[in-house]
């Protein structure tokens, strides 16, 4: 977060959410005193930058357990999974991704999608398409937080 601290609040007023990804992009499944600390550290970084904790999680790889969603609860988040995965982290194009999320997506949908490298600018021209096309469709676009309920 150091560095970003700016983006970050551009993020937070264009009314995006924040959540904890951990703070190292690591399998956490069956170690739970680390994803706590993890988490923990996450969310400091988070506040400190932000000046916002965070209140969901998503587990790298999404690889989800029960200590790891009991590691997540405990630093005070919400574990979130998401049911449409584009698989645009395999550089598929932006008419590939698109494709995939309007074809699966439905009310509720969770989207996974990623921006962590300058490849994965495809996603970025995919998610106007995205937005554009499913607005039409009459979806509305919440925070995920607000989506269950969470706000």
């Amino acid at each position: 977060m150091r560095g970003r601290e700016g983006l970050l609040r551009r993020t937070l007023a264009e009314g995006h959410e924040i959540g904890n990804h951990a703070l190292c992009h690591e399998r956490l499944a069956g170690r739970p005193r680390e994803t706590f600390r993890q988490l923990r550290a996450t969310n400091a970084a988070i506040r400190d930058a932000a000046g916002v904790t965070p209140r969901v999680f998503r587990a790298p790889y999404g690889a989800v357990t029960r200590s790891v969603v009991l590691a997540a609860r405990l630093a005070g988040l919400v574990t979130v999974r998401w049911d449409v995965d584009p698989h645009d982290y395999e550089t598929p194009g932006a008419e590939a991704i698109h494709r995939r999320v309007v074809r699966r997506v439905e009310p509720g949908s969770i989207v996974l999608l990623h921006d962590d490298r300058k490849a994965l600018d495809q996603t970025a021209v995919a998610v106007e398409w995205i937005v554009r096309d499913l607005g039409e469709r009459g979806f509305e676009f919440v925070p995920v937080s607000e989506l269950l309920g969470l706000r």
